[in-house]
Formats: C-alpha cells, sequence, structure tokens
C-alpha cells in the first residue's frame, strides 16, 4: 500500500503540471511561429501532443490508484470487524 502511495502522488503531481507544460510549450511553439520558425513549431506541438497523452495517462493513473486505495481502505474496515458485530464501519 505504500507503494501506491508513492504512485498516487506521482500521478496526482503529473496531473497538476502537465497541463502548465502543454500550455508553456503551445504558447512557445507559437512565438516560434510568429517568428517564422516552422521546425520549432512543429517540434513544440509533437512535445504538447506528447505531453498531453502523458496527461491522460496521469488523469487515469490517479482515478485507478484513488480507486484501489479506497477499496482497500474499506476491505480492511470490514476485516477488522469482530464476529456478531453488526455496526458498519465508519466511512
Amino acid at each position: 500500500m505504500h507503494d501506491l502511495r508513492g504512485v498516487l502522488w506521482a500521478a496526482l503531481v503529473a496531473t497538476v503540471s502537465l497541463p502548465i507544460v502543454i500550455g508553456v510549450v503551445l504558447g512557445l511553439g507559437l512565438l516560434l511561429e510568429a517568428l517564422g520558425d516552422e521546425v520549432g513549431w512543429h517540434w513544440c506541438r509533437r512535445l504538447a501532443l506528447v505531453a498531453g497523452v502523458g496527461w491522460t495517462v496521469a488523469v487515469i493513473g490517479t482515478t485507478v490508484c484513488s480507486a484501489v486505495m479506497s477499496l482497500a481502505a474499506a476491505n480492511r474496515g470490514i476485516a477488522d470487524r469482530q464476529p456478531g458485530d453488526d455496526s458498519r464501519p465508519a466511512g
């Protein structure tokens, strides 16, 4: 479970930071295009596309990690109940 928290942190950081990176790279690409550098604009578009794919993977990873951790916590709460205990776990 501890390793999963590290993955979740990495996915959260990527989910928050990659849209900023995409915006900066696209802005740089537009600047390069305005200066007449078509090759630079082309590579900035490619880099933004790769960052967009990475962002999509990070969003999916964040969702999956959160779901797994939530289900593990719920199962842990059920496993901690004593036989004959009819009370439901909190949460």
